[in-house]
């Protein structure tokens, strides 16, 4: 198994994004089941476009990069969901283990647990969520914000309040006064160096991408919109485990219509390469 490049830190006017590699392993399904509808161009596009990560062995066995990023803009410290790998309640059995995304944060970014400002949480999967608490159960960025669209939180709630991630991951944050319910769009950082949350549905009821906007330079970081770069050839390629298709695709198609209009600059959670601009993407 090749490991992805490690990808060094993206400046967007005054703003630095800095990938953080949380941890890879193998998807606990096999690429065709995971993805139904991807024929056999679309996958040979995917690789020529994603070369360390879109192609399965033999047996179908694909392998997924977990990634989180950290923005670091004026005095804030915004992390954007911290990775699948941290050994906590929250993690599952599938995931790859990981040292906590909190121990790794000052030797990737020169940044310390009790700098970061606010995480976002793009959405409420336990593999971008794990490194919200500590092995104990408690917040693991003990000053920070907690930022989740409301609408993702009562999906959550919906489906049983009484499941583990609920209160693994909701009911610590809830304690801790952290937790912040966002309705929409919420800007974090107001121009001309701009963080934004923007709701980008689909994938869950409540997914929220980040753009981050600075010096006529844009990029946004998009969870899981893109799963496979399958979706970025074909965004009418289907994930088994998106909560809507359509909406799902409606999103993909919009999103990579403003990253090409705009040569803006695509932040992944689960491709090979961390950052892919819009050009490519023709």
């Amino acid at each position: 198994m090749t490991r992805p490049a490690t990808a060094g830190p993206l400046t967007i006017g005054d703003a630095r994004v800095t990938p953080v590699l949380d941890s890879v392993g193998p998807f606990f399904r096999p690429l065709q089941e995971a993805f139904p509808t991807m024929d056999d161009e679309v996958l040979a596009a995917a690789i020529r476009l994603d070369p360390p990560r879109a192609e399965p062995g033999l047996d179908g066995t694909w392998h997924v990069v977990f990634r989180a990023f950290l923005i670091e803009v004026g005095d804030l410290v915004v992390l954007v969901d911290t990775g699948a790998g941290s050994d906590t309640a929250v993690r599952r059995f599938w995931a790859p283990l990981a040292d906590h995304l909190a121990d790794r944060l000052p030797s990737v970014a020169g940044v310390m647990r009790d700098q970061v400002t606010h995480v976002v949480l793009t959405h409420l999967h336990a593999d971008h969520t794990a490194g919200s608490v500590d092995a104990d159960g408690r917040p693991a960025f003990p000053h920070a914000q907690y930022l989740v669209q409301a609408e993702e939180l009562a999906a959550l709630a919906a489906s049983g309040p009484d499941g583990s991630l609920w209160h693994a991951l909701v009911e610590p944050l809830m304690s801790s006064e952290q937790l912040r319910a966002c309705h929409g769009d919420v800007e974090l950082v107001p121009g001309p160096a701009s963080v934004t949350l923007v709701p980008t549905p689909g994938h869950t009821p409540g997914h929220q991408s980040v753009v981050v906007e600075s010096g006529g330079r844009s990029a946004v970081l998009a969870g899981d919109v893109f799963l496979h770069a399958a979706q970025l050839v074909d965004p009418a390629c289907r994930y088994l485990f998106d909560d809507d298709d359509e909406v799902a695709e409606a999103t993909r198609r919009r999103l990579l219509e403003w990253l090409r209009v705009g040569d803006a600059c695509l932040g992944t959670a689960h491709l090979g390469e961390a950052f892919v601009r819009g050009a490519a993407l023709t």
